[in-house]
């Protein structure tokens, strides 16, 4: 994996969980729909992310998978460290 991916999926797993709480806040969602909702947006993030590096490659999907799950446990990271409220309501 080249530099300029890991950086690009570094900040895609930042990035994400504030866009999910964006768009939460949008759709007035919760719970089940939620948690799907930041799996899309992870999806869609990692996906542009290694569009625009050039590491989005058709041939090899598990390669796709694997670092979509590390978006995807990143912005879990990200988002139960800065935007959950510790009182166990949404942030």
């Amino acid at each position: 994996m080249a530099p300029s991916e890991q950086i690009a999926l570094l900040i895609a797993g930042v990035v994400a969980p504030f866009i999910t709480q964006y768009l939460k806040y949008l759709l007035n969602t919760q719970d089940r729909l939620a948690h799907a909702l930041s799996i899309a947006v992870a999806v869609v993030i990692a996906a542009v992310a290694l569009l625009l590096t050039g590491g989005l490659s058709f041939e090899q999907p598990e390669g796709f998978i694997l670092k979509l799950g590390g978006v995807f446990a990143l912005a879990q990271i990200v988002y139960r460290q800065l935007l959950k409220d510790d009182t166990g309501t949404e942030g």
